[in-house]
């Protein structure tokens, strides 16, 4: 599926529901291609993933929990 103007804005409308003046407490990097923000709002954590992958990207709320690598990378150390 591609990411088309109609479904990136229904994308938008529900994470801002979810997000709206949240505070990014933790940025993980699981996966090569993929980050978790840990997300603080309206009282709740939330995980948001971000996957760059190049079949399946996709940006969606998860209730999954990664492991991290032992050693963070340096992408993760600057941000």
């Amino acid at each position: 599926m591609s990411f088309d103007g109609f479904f990136l804005h229904h994308i938008v409308e529900e994470l801002r529901s979810e997000l709206v003046n949240g505070r990014i407490q933790k940025i993980n990097q699981p996966f090569e291609q993929e980050l978790v923000l840990q997300i603080r709002s309206n009282r709740q954590s939330h995980r948001l993933l971000l996957s760059a992958h190049p079949v399946f990207g996709r940006i969606q709320l998860t209730q999954t929990t990664f492991e991290n690598p032992a050693q963070p990378s340096t992408f993760i150390m600057v941000l």
